[in-house]
């Protein structure tokens, strides 16, 4: 359960979600103007959509998302405007494939809900139709699970394969959203809001709405930092983790760590987070193995309270997220995919400098993200990672690691 989230200010820069002094969109990766998006050397119109959406302008905000303003007068839309298929057959696990979706806008927009006719014909309800007006056909619980889907979906970003099927593009892909996406996931939490009201005293979609905004904050919090030139990451405390002088002292080594690395590596994270001991050795099950860090696709870090913190886990956790930011979904469902990790050119390194039984670099995610952190070390102290304690992980043992690694930034065109 999450407690409460905590502001790193790092120097002439303050950023929480609702007032913070950031910089403007870093032109050579992200252009935002009143009609328009690029990433990647590609152009996205922000409004165009086959489906019914809220309204918005980009106006004056004090964080960069502050600057996306909703019309809440159009919020939802009438069912009879929702988008009409005619015979879509029984295979549309890709909404767009049947709908004939091509924006950005559309792609980036989940349907959870459907009408189907008895001549087999479809009404998609998209987030902006799924109102009280559909109370007879769904449940109050659907319509705000369809909110909270459609924000899960933007998170995740698994609509970007439309645009490319390789990892090295989609790592620059999946840096940026575009002020369309938070705009459509700030209407998901207001029209989430206003359906609470029909019952408000309703556990499940008080639960629901709990999940929903700690999504929605995941994604402002990445919308933020993927634009501002001076990171100061979030950090979130969990259950059973209280403030201490400790702990600041850790957080000020894991700051200093993290602003040492390339800022459009900085730009992937969303936040930093403390979990007990015992909470974040129950997420998954690593055998005789005690984690002390855990990093997640959604873009955060999580650290064990009780353990030291030295730059070697940091840049292991952040070897993770430049992982996570090259994937590329296969399903729908989000479990199988390809990334950095599993690709030829990282498997021939793992095989030939890594993969040893029984050891924790045994899996090649995890020999990737310490590879990262020893190249890493390296590179900016001139140290291995033997001197922070990690036996047998050092980047001078393996000129195929360090080799890939440089190959990796010239590929990515990252300056370290």
């Amino acid at each position: 359960m999450r407690k409460w989230t905590k502001l790193w200010l790092a120097a002439m820069t303050a950023v929480s979600l609702n007032a913070s002094a950031l910089s403007d969109v870093n032109a050579e990766t992200t252009t935002v103007d009143e009609t328009s998006f690029e990433v990647n050397g590609q152009q996205f119109d922000l409004y165009e959509s086959i489906y019914p959406q809220v309204e918005f302008e980009i106006g004056e905000g004090e964080s960069i998302h502050d600057r996306i303003i909703l019309n809440e007068d159009t919020l939802f839309a009438s069912v009879d405007d929702a988008l009409y298929v005619s015979n879509p057959g029984s295979n549309f696990e890709f909404v767009n494939e049947i709908t004939g979706g091509k924006s950005y806008r559309d792609l980036s927009t989940f349907a959870w809900l459907y009408l189907i006719y008895d001549n087999g014909d479809m009404q998609i309800i998209s987030p902006a139709v799924a109102s009280a007006d559909l109370l007879d056909t769904f449940s109050l619980e659907e319509l705000v699970e369809a909110q909270y889907q459609d924000i899960n979906f933007k998170l995740h970003g698994s609509y970007l394969n439309h645009y490319t099927d390789d990892i090295y593009e989609m790592y620059h892909y999946t840096k940026n959203f575009s002020p369309q996406i938070i705009a459509d996931a700030y209407a998901d939490v207001r029209r989430a809001e206003i359906l609470q009201e029909q019952d408000p005293s309703n556990p499940r979609i008080q639960e629901i709405l709990n999940d929903m905004y700690d999504s929605y904050n995941l994604l402002v919090e990445r919308y933020d930092m993927s634009v501002s030139e001076e990171k100061a990451p979030y950090f979130e405390y969990f259950e059973g983790v209280e403030e201490s002088s400790e702990l600041d002292e850790r957080e000020s080594i894991i700051v200093e760590a993290f602003h040492k690395l390339p800022l459009d590596f900085q730009q992937r994270l969303a936040r930093f987070g403390y979990m007990t001991h015992t909470d974040i050795n129950n997420i998954i099950d690593v055998g005789d193995f005690d984690l002390s860090a855990m990093a997640y696709p959604a873009r955060e870090i999580h650290f064990s309270e009780e353990y030291e913190i030295e730059p070697v886990i940091i840049y292991h956790e952040m070897g993770h997220i430049i992982d996570y930011s090259s994937r590329v979904y296969k399903d729908p469902a989000l479990e199988e995919y390809k990334s950095f990790s599993d690709s030829d050119e990282w498997m021939s390194v793992h095989q030939a400098e890594w993969e040893e039984e029984g050891s924790y670099y045994h899996e090649p995610s995890e020999s990737f993200a310490q590879g990262f952190a020893a190249y890493w070390i390296k590179k900016i102290e001139g140290t291995q990672t033997s001197d922070y304690g990690y036996e047998n992980t050092d980047i001078a043992d393996r000129p195929e690691t360090e080799a890939y690694f440089e190959d990796l930034f010239a590929k990515l065109n990252i300056e370290g």
